[in-house]
């Protein structure tokens, strides 16, 4: 969520447009290519979510680097791009990791500088998130939780080379609330309230009940925004009712399978029972 309210500063600040092409940010691709910087961050560039066939190739081709939860290099994922047809573009919804990476390689392109910088310059060091970071220090490190998956399975580290918007953050509850506390204009205030309520509108609709912001998901039913996520051994939910000023952050160090529980749902729950008894 860093990277999409990081872009929602940028866009107040007069220096990135949601509409701007990313060939303006892209040599390989034309200058006015029909994926913007709103697609990759509402998931609408064309880029797939799941392709089989794509991973089956992935697994005999293996001079190329990808991140993990990758289909794509970057490279892979330009030159996809350079063929999506315009017609294609902004009508789905379908979640990309490598949209996310681009959108956070192209904001700290902008501004001449890593992502990792970026983050800490405009979002993590104004807000006090002080254990919110790619790359972990010393005593960052020693506090780690483990990551585990499967029965009691420990799990390495994520390592993301090339997309690291897509999920090469560390973080903590504490950091998140901080987060989340802005979003929910408890700082009535502050300074990042106005462009952080941007990226709660709906951008784009993909039906009755279901909306997306820059970023976030939205069920049109209730106004609960949220978004979720899972690597190697951890996982995590993020919502709030932003009309009742409700959140939750959940943080484990446990990927479930497929049979098990979910965050999203205990999450969701604990939301809801917040909000009728509130």
């Amino acid at each position: 969520m860093l990277s999409y309210s990081l872009l929602s500063l940028l866009v107040e600040k007069g220096v990135v447009n949601l509409d701007d092409s990313i060939g303006k940010y892209e040599q390989a691709l034309q200058i006015e290519h029909p994926v913007t910087l709103k697609h990759l961050s509402t998931h609408t560039s064309g880029l797939p979510s799941i392709s089989l066939i794509k991973t089956i190739m992935n697994q005999f081709d293996k001079k190329t680097y990808r991140d993990p939860y990758c289909l794509f290099g970057v490279q892979e994922a330009i030159t996809y791009l350079s063929k999506v047809s315009p017609g294609r573009v902004g009508k789905v919804f379908r979640y990309s990791n490598e949209g996310m990476g681009l959108l956070g390689r192209y904001l700290a392109q902008k501004l001449g500088t890593d992502l990792e910088k970026a983050l800490l310059e405009f979002i993590c060091q104004p807000l006090g998130m002080q254990d919110t970071t790619i790359r972990l220090s010393l005593d960052q490190r020693n506090r780690l939780v483990p990551g585990y998956a499967g029965k009691d399975v420990n799990q390495p580290e994520l390592a993301m080379k090339v997309f690291e918007g897509a999920g090469a953050l560390r973080s903590t509850v504490t950091d998140m609330l901080q987060f989340l506390s802005v979003y929910l204009g408890i700082y009535a205030d502050h300074p990042m309230s106005k462009p952080f309520h941007v990226t709660q509108q709906e951008h784009i609709s993909q039906g009755k009940n279901f909306g997306v912001g820059l970023g976030w998901i939205i069920d049109k039913r209730n106004g609960i925004i949220w978004h979720n996520g899972s690597t190697h051994g951890y996982s995590s939910f993020l919502g709030c009712d932003p009309y009742n000023s409700i959140g939750i952050v959940i943080l484990s160090n446990y990927r479930p399978n497929l049979m098990d529980d979910t965050l999203n749902r205990i999450g969701y729950e604990i939301l809801t029972q917040i909000r009728e008894n509130k």
